[in-house]
């Protein structure tokens, strides 16, 4: 496994998508570290208790937390953030989601760096494969993050990924 992932490592840094990710685990965008949440590091359980998250959003200037909730972080490649909730004064306020829904993508990036389960490596196989077809479209990739936009990009270059993948895979050390 130690050569997939080196070769997959070696790709995403080539794309320079390795210097997104926070030292301790976490995607890095702005001034906000997004981690699951099986790597957050939060000893308030209130936030536990009131309200089911995948996804904790840390300002890393003010700590200010928010939690968001993805019904299909294990199964899609680009789970949809649903529902989210912010830690405001010790209690939890669920927030109001805008009409436009939010994807998440390189999935890899929010999980611990150490990480080189499955799921990780699958991640990170699909992040190849998009940025490839993507290319450094900086248009595209601002309005990716959009759902209705992802899917109907998604739809037009479907073709374009499933040979891109299948290339990637061929590449991928035994």
């Amino acid at each position: 496994m130690k050569c997939v992932d080196t070769y997959l490592d070696t790709q995403l840094n080539k794309m320079r998508l390795l210097q997104l990710r926070h030292k301790c685990g976490g995607k890095m965008m702005g001034n906000y570290r997004y981690m699951h949440a099986s790597i957050a590091s939060i000893n308030d359980l209130i936030c536990i208790q009131k309200f089911e998250y995948d996804v904790v959003k840390m300002h890393i200037k003010t700590n200010e937390l928010t939690f968001l909730k993805c019904d299909d972080w294990l199964v899609k490649d680009e789970p949809i953030i649903i529902r989210s909730a912010k830690l405001i004064e010790g209690s939890i306020q669920e927030q109001t989601l805008q009409k436009a829904r939010r994807v998440f993508h390189h999935k890899w990036l929010f999980h611990n760096p150490f990480d080189n389960s499955h799921l990780v490596r699958a991640s990170k196989l699909r992040t190849i494969v998009t940025r490839t077809v993507i290319g450094k479209n900086k248009m595209l990739s601002s309005r990716i993050g959009w759902l209705d936009y992802w899917d109907k990009w998604l739809q037009s270059n479907e073709k374009l990924l499933i040979v891109e993948e299948a290339r990637q895979k061929k590449l991928l050390p035994i």
